[in-house]
């Protein structure tokens, strides 16, 4: 079993990955992994041992965990979600796109402390799926005893916290993957605007934005979505990020 302490301050506590000072935040529903006792135990382990940030470099959590492959240029294993959010940053700095420069992006930059870019999750806990909740077995806290009483203990103040650091940053860009997360997307939006916003379809380009007076918001779908979105649809993602003006 995790110790539950540990478990409660990390899923209250850990925001994600990168710089919030940086222009660009990627924000999505849940981190993936998650697939075992020992993996958890390890997540839990490095990031006391870091000082139980709010926010890690990637690379480093991700070393400190045994995952440096992510890592290692130039064989880098590019990861299918970020090698997308990567493809979106990079055509909108205008910044070559080919799989050499994705894969050396997230090797050195992606995700640093001190970066380019700030890297969050709806939800604070590692899951290999929406249909697998292996915490049952890992806790014996009743919080995380199955999915629907994790959301109900974590949700809103997820979203009122992560409305809290957009207010607080003031970001460029700040892009939420994964369309069925709408609803949620707008209720953390709504904490940083004076005056009430709706998303705005892009020209059936099929992702959606609204924005205030410091921030492009965009929804989009996730990188891993079926059917998987081409890398087109992300490259214009980065086109109506790098063509807004406030």
């Amino acid at each position: 079993m995790l110790n539950e302490n540990d478990l409660d301050c990390f899923a209250d506590q850990f925001m994600g990955y990168g710089n919030p000072n940086a222009k660009v935040w990627f924000i999505g529903m849940e981190e993936g992994g998650g697939n075992s006792l020992q993996d958890i135990q390890n997540r839990l382990i490095a990031w006391k041992v870091s000082g139980s940030k709010a926010f890690e470099d990637v690379a480093k959590f991700h070393e400190a965990i045994g995952l440096p492959d992510l890592f290692k240029f130039p064989g880098t294993k590019a990861q299918r979600t970020w090698s997308k959010l990567i493809e979106v940053y990079l055509f909108k700095n205008e910044m070559p796109v080919e799989t050499s420069n994705i894969r050396q992006y997230q090797a050195h930059k992606w995700g640093r402390e001190g970066g380019e870019t700030c890297l969050m999750e709806l939800l604070p806990l590692p899951c290999p799926n929406l249909n697998t909740w292996h915490y049952t077995s890992f806790s014996r806290d009743p919080k995380f005893s199955t999915r629907t009483e994790y959301r109900k203990a974590f949700l809103n103040q997820r979203i009122f916290k992560i409305g809290n650091l957009i207010r607080e940053f003031k970001p460029e860009n700040v892009v939420f993957y994964g369309k069925s997360y709408e609803a949620y997307w707008l209720e953390i939006i709504q904490q940083v605007s004076d005056k009430t916003l709706v998303w705005n379809d892009e020209n059936e380009a099929d992702f959606k934005t609204c924005w205030n007076s410091h921030t492009l918001f965009l929804s989009t779908k996730h990188p891993t979505s079926r059917p998987s979105p081409g890398s087109s649809y992300f490259q214009k993602i980065g086109a109506r990020m790098a063509d807004h003006k406030q």
